[in-house]
């Protein structure tokens, strides 16, 4: 998650996968998207009779999963907050294509980090609240170091003039 562009009247934030993480997520997929090659190859040379489902159904798994494992990488989020248009401008783009989603800055009544566990720490989530009842996630594609967050959260916070609420 980083800062793209700031002005008085526009903040532009972008989300996606970077750095250490990404290319260990590149090469999983493409990893899990060849294993069923290797695979074929085996089971036609060490199985005369192919009634075991099993190693066909790990042939059908793994693209599965590299493909999701690229998908993961392939995103972007954009956030244009716009003061003129009184707009936040939420754009997503994935591998299928491009979405965009618009809100009205009137209905963000506030910003919130939360703190999440998992199995190697914390990672830390900022969310936008109140839009349409539900509160949108900034950085959608995983925690980012608290550091970055709380940096990115005090600009909103200072150019949306609302109040954060710190749950970390």
């Amino acid at each position: 998650m980083k800062i793209l562009q700031q002005s008085s009247y526009e903040l532009v934030i972008e989300e996606k996968p970077t750095g250490f993480l990404f290319v260990v997520f590149i090469i999983w997929g493409i990893m899990f998207m060849g294993i069923p090659l290797n695979m074929i190859s085996i089971i036609l040379t060490t199985q005369k009779n192919l009634n075991n489902l099993l190693p066909f159904s790990f042939l059908i798994i793994f693209p599965i999963i590299g493909f999701l494992v690229i998908f993961y990488v392939f995103q972007t989020h954009i956030f244009i907050f716009d003061k003129l248009q009184n707009l936040l401008i939420h754009q997503s783009k994935t591998f299928f294509g491009h979405q965009t989603q618009e809100y009205s800055l009137n209905d963000i009544t506030g910003l919130q980090i939360n703190k999440y566990r998992n199995k190697s720490g914390y990672y830390y989530k900022l969310e936008l609240v109140g839009l349409s009842r539900k509160n949108i996630p900034i950085n959608r594609l995983g925690g980012d170091p608290q550091k970055q967050v709380k940096k990115v959260a005090y600009i909103l916070e200072d150019f949306l003039k609302v109040s954060l609420q710190n749950n970390s």
